[in-house]
């Protein structure tokens, strides 16, 4: 809520050109995406195509939205934890 509206603005047009399908196939670590199945911001099936682009990764379906650290903060942090361990 104390986010300036001219600076998520800024946040939304540079995402909105951002194209990353390419530089994902170059991505060589160990890899973990997490995906909301409710997430209409970022739908799974964006999610699902950067785990493809990820040789090796994995992928992590939680209940919740865009912002599943939050609407599933059990399963986000179990799946952090997992990753970092």
């Amino acid at each position: 809520l104390s986010t300036p509206p001219h600076g998520y603005g800024g946040c939304c047009m540079a995402i909105s050109v951002m194209d990353n399908r390419e530089s994902n196939k170059t991505i060589q670590v160990p890899t973990t995406v997490i995906v909301g199945n409710d997430d209409a911001i970022t739908p799974p099936t964006h999610g699902e195509a950067i785990h493809k682009a990820i040789q090796g990764s994995k992928l992590v379906r939680l209940d919740g939205a865009h912002l599943s650290n939050i609407s599933d903060a059990e399963g986000f942090n179990n799946t952090l934890l997992s990753f970092l361990r």
